[in-house]
């Protein structure tokens, strides 16, 4: 009997770390779509009151987005506390897949051709960048 407690009890455990898991994933994701639409806000008021070029809103809006995906998987890694590279890459790999998706649903365009490639590019290394200051805080 007592055996079979603790392991309903690993088992509840196991069951609330996964929990934990997928509550700090959707939590990254919000701060992430938060950190990246405030960006958003931000660049527009920009180019609404200055004379910024309008050929600066591509890239401005890819940084943007690749903000979002440094604050996401900034989030996950401290959270979970290990593997920090790997939750950052995960983070900016998920929000480039949204993206050639969103891409094709609207127009059908292939989002891996040259000169799109910007924006895929910039939100993997953005994740893997929220990864790796993670690492360095944890360092400390």
């Amino acid at each position: 009997p007592a055996k079979g407690i603790s392991t309903r009890n690993h088992r509840q455990k196991a069951a609330h770390g996964e929990v934990d898991l997928w509550k700090n994933i959707l939590w990254a994701f919000v701060g992430g779509v938060i950190a990246g639409l405030l960006a958003l806000a931000i660049s527009a008021w920009l180019f609404a009151n200055t004379s910024l070029s309008l050929g600066l809103v591509r890239p401005f809006a890819c940084g943007a987005a690749a903000l979002g995906a440094v604050v996401s998987g900034w989030l996950l890694a401290k959270w979970v506390g290990r593997q920090f590279l790997l939750c950052g890459i995960g983070f900016g790999c998920f929000y480039s897949v949204c993206q050639w998706i969103a891409s094709i649903a609207m127009n059908g365009s292939n989002v891996w051709r040259q000169e799109n490639l910007m924006m895929p590019i910039a939100l993997i290394l953005g994740g893997l960048l929220g990864g790796a200051l993670a690492a360095l805080r944890a360092v400390r």
